[in-house]
């Protein structure tokens, strides 16, 4: 009968539950249908390996050991009567979309601070071979690029005939819930389009109070956002960026209809509406990298799921490690 055999990825999931001794090892093995002996021999071996975690290697011997391995490889290469360039190939990948979420990912990750060339190195650094003029190309649909210039995704084109009001934020202490709501819209690529999602937030608390997903950058899924939640409150004052679904007549009008002050970003300044930047940044580190949705119902299970936790779940440390549902609601 032939040896059953197990992914390293399995393998690894199974030794770490029999780590954490949280389930017995009949359990464990009931679980995943597998011989005790395997379990404990897994175990031992990731065990073993975790003390070379924390043993610190000088420069000198770093090289030494890459120069080993180098060597090593073109050895068994040779022996093998394989090309030497073939170790060192790196996949190439032709779907958009597929680049599009690789920009994305490095781009927040430096905090919307890289450029195309960054970007690029960065990439091929991770393993994929990538052009740097595909990178430009893409970003420019994206309607993303690099600090010095800061433009950004369309979402926030103003139209000049509607009126700007000033920002209100500066020098403002935020110490309660409900003195300051923001709101902003992302963008998130699925199925080769855009699909835009809006959220409203209490500056206070982080709490996400209302969000939308729309595959149409357009006034009406922001005004149904804003109804949605002013039924659940009213803010003394609701910060937003110049775009046009902020600025449409409709949306004013509602906010005037309550009694709430309007403010909004400086042209260019992303970082007027930080906090609901680091919420994107949040989303697509935590959400849509890690699943990768592959159609809209999937993206709208993900971010119906990612709110909840986000809401009731997720300790952030500027909050002194409450969640954002605590303060909100029992402050």
């Amino acid at each position: 009968m032939a040896t059953k055999k197990y992914e390293p990825e399995l393998k690894a999931k199974i030794a770490l539950e029999a780590i954490k001794n949280q389930k017995s090892t009949s359990e464990i093995c009931s679980e995943y249908k597998i011989p005790s002996t395997n379990l404990y021999d897994w175990r031992d071996r990731v065990l073993a390996r975790l003390k070379d975690l924390f043993v610190e290697e000088s420069e000198s011997a770093r090289k030494q050991r890459i120069l080993a391995q180098e060597i090593e490889s073109l050895h068994k290469a040779d022996l093998l009567g394989i090309c030497r360039s073939s170790l060192y190939y790196r996949p190439i990948i032709n779907n958009e979309s597929e680049v599009a979420n690789l920009i994305q990912e490095v781009y927040l990750a430096s905090d919307c601070r890289y450029g195309y060339r960054k970007i690029t190195a960065e990439i091929i650094a991770s393993g994929v071979a990538v052009n740097h003029k595909k990178i430009l190309r893409i970003m420019k649909k994206m309607k993303i690029s690099g600090l010095y210039c800061r433009k950004r995704c369309n979402t926030s084109i103003k139209e000049k005939k509607h009126k700007i009001y000033p920002y209100l934020l500066k020098d403002l202490i935020i110490c309660r819930v409900n003195q300051v709501w923001a709101t902003d819209i992302t963008y998130i690529m699925v199925e080769g389009k855009f699909v835009y999602f809006v959220a409203i937030m209490d500056l206070y608390s982080r709490y996400i109070i209302a969000h939308s997903l729309s595959p149409y950058l357009d006034a009406g899924f922001c005004l149904y956002t804003l109804k949605e939640a002013l039924k659940q409150g009213k803010p003394e004052i609701f910060n937003s960026d110049q775009g046009v679904q902020f600025t449409s007549y409709n949306f004013i009008m509602e906010l005037e209809r309550a009694n709430i002050k309007i403010s909004m970003d400086h042209k260019g300044r992303c970082f007027d509406n930080i906090f609901v930047e680091r919420l994107w940044r949040t989303l697509k580190q935590e959400a849509i990298y890690y699943y990768r949705p592959n159609s809209i119902r999937d993206l709208n299970l993900i971010i119906n799921d990612f709110v909840g936790w986000y809401n009731y779940r997720r300790r952030h440390q500027t909050l002194h490690y409450k969640v954002p549902a605590d303060l909100y609601y029992y402050k």
